[in-house]
């Protein structure tokens, strides 16, 4: 555990893309405390809580050492389907980062043979939720044997599918961003294009 949030988030500042940069500062302070909190309870083997922690802290200042600890807390927790569905983003974001590939590399090999893999893509922008919640990021797994519900949200509407598979399997699903609805104006006769 010895990185300190505010070193990584520090580094990450650094050589990340102006989304990171657009952070606020009450996002960081709230994001080292968080993690500041996960490394407390990590020590004090409480590993749920501290997954809790680590993933608080990765949502408020996105960098490579937060989703490390929130991949290895949630491992330590037994917690291996939200493992492995953290871990996916690793190679994405963090690929030249070796710590983190590491430890993502261990928990989607954990969490391949138990849970189902779906990959998302979108016609344009999206957000995706599995079964109600948000995925935050494109690839996850869920848990076999059962009907999932994946939507993609789009500025125009929504698009859903159902997934399911085997132990072991990938199940890749692509979503077309729904036209834009056109309105009809009354009294004007000419139409209006609406979604946005």
């Amino acid at each position: 555990l010895g990185v300190s949030f505010a070193l990584a988030a520090a580094t990450c500042t650094v050589f990340a893309p102006a989304a990171a940069l657009a952070q606020s500062a009450a996002d960081r302070e709230a994001a080292a405390t968080a993690f500041d909190r996960g490394t407390a309870s990590y020590l004090a083997h409480d590993y749920t809580r501290a997954a809790q922690w680590f993933e608080t802290a990765y949502r408020l200042a996105p960098n490579s050492a937060a989703l490390t600890q929130a991949i290895r807390a949630n491992t330590r927790a037994g917690n291996a389907l939200r493992a492995g569905s953290l871990a996916l983003r690793a190679p994405a974001l963090y690929a030249d980062d070796d710590a983190t590939m590491r430890t993502a590399n261990e928990a989607i090999a954990t969490a391949t043979p138990l849970y189902v893999r779906v990959e998302t893509t979108c016609s344009s922008t999206c957000t995706i939720e599995v079964d109600g919640s948000l995925a935050g990021f494109d690839s996850f797994f869920v848990e076999p044997g059962a009907d999932h519900t994946v939507r993609a949200s789009f500025d125009s509407g929504t698009a859903e599918e159902i997934v399911s598979g085997a132990a072991g399997e990938t199940r890749t699903v692509s979503f077309d961003a729904p036209a834009a609805e056109v309105a009809v104006v009354e009294g004007g006769g000419g139409e209006e294009t609406g979604g946005g």
